[in-house]
């Protein structure tokens, strides 16, 4: 068996070679992947039952083969955290990598390790963690995609909804860019179409519950500045009712970035009014963060079937939300 061997994981002391799904050679220790993992345990019983010892081969130097699906660079980043632990903090392509293949073979220490570390790196948890998820998602579109998919293989549901409120807010009709290598899975694309109307019924509680969408008030009691700010001209009315429109259309669009820019921009406001603004603002926008699991319809144990959740999605009548049912009818089988 002629391929190119892993520079750093091919043991010379080692007792069997996994050939990841792109060729390349492993060579490790069986004992210490069966100690860690019940998985491998049991992959190694089944091949050595089924190998035969003169079949030259499955052996190499007196290793058993064993040819795995995963890609090389999957199984390079599961034995770094095995045997070549590093200090120094893991990019976000690691941690995937480690929560994929802990998972699927069923080593708990290490999934619960990466789950931590990537929570961590693309927070979903509070409202005012979400700019750091929305900013990468923002940056990398496709990744948002890569996280759903990671989130529903691997039963991680805290990092789905703001990964499904970022290609509901995008701004593009192709998936392709965005799934690239991935498929796009019809159930979850029922969930973008009837989450972006529930979106915009969120909004639309918003619009009427705002005193003035320019994102400005009338005075408070005691208000510290009553006359360049509180009462403008007549000029200063119509920007005041652009402003007003401007907020009805962008936030419709995406309404967390919306209203976390609305709180960063009202410096010219007297403190007092400026603190009942930002205090208003926050209040929405912790209400519209806390809905997006119901927004998508996203089980917090997400272990519903996915053809059962989409039944519920299309036959849902008594929701708070105003969505049309027909947007996507469920495929006939």
């Amino acid at each position: 068996m002629n391929l190119p061997r892993h520079p750093d994981f091919y043991f010379p002391d080692g007792n069997v070679c996994l050939v990841s799904k792109d060729l390349i050679l492993f060579r490790v220790l069986k004992s210490q992947l069966a100690q860690r993992s019940e998985a491998f345990a049991d992959l190694f019983n089944l091949s050595s039952d089924s190998v035969a010892a003169t079949d030259s081969d499955s052996y190499l130097d007196g290793a058993v083969v064993i040819r795995l699906d995963d890609s090389t660079k999957d199984l390079e980043r599961l034995f770094t955290i095995l045997w070549q632990p590093p200090l120094k903090k893991y990019n976000l392509d690691f941690l995937c990598s480690a929560l994929r293949m802990s998972t699927k073979y069923v080593m708990e220490s290490i999934r619960q390790w990466s789950i931590l570390q990537l929570i961590e790196m693309i927070p979903g948890d509070t409202v005012i963690r979400a700019p750091i998820t929305l900013n990468l998602y923002v940056k990398e579109p496709s990744r948002a995609r890569e996280i759903i998919d990671l989130g529903q293989k691997c039963y991680v549901p805290e990092i789905l909804p703001l990964a499904f409120y970022a290609l509901a807010t995008t701004n593009t009709e192709d998936l392709d860019l965005l799934c690239g290598e991935l498929p796009k899975d019809y159930y979850d694309m029922v969930r973008l179409s009837l989450g972006k109307d529930r979106l915009r019924s969120l909004w639309r509680d918003y619009v009427k519950s705002s005193k003035d969408l320019s994102m400005q008030f009338d005075t408070i009691p005691e208000c510290e500045n009553l006359t360049t700010y509180h009462t403008p001209c007549e000029i200063g009315r119509k920007v005041k009712a652009n402003a007003r429109q401007e907020a009805v259309m962008l936030g419709a669009a995406d309404p967390l970035r919306y209203l976390f820019r609305a709180t960063n921009g009202v410096s010219t406001m007297c403190s007092r009014c400026q603190s009942t603004h930002v205090a208003y603002l926050r209040t929405h926008l912790n209400r519209i963060f806390e809905a997006l699991p119901k927004v998508f319809n996203l089980s917090k144990t997400q272990q519903e079937p996915a053809r059962a959740i989409v039944g519920k999605l299309l036959s849902l009548n008594n929701s708070p939300f105003t969505y049309a049912p027909t947007t996507l009818p469920v495929p006939s089988h």
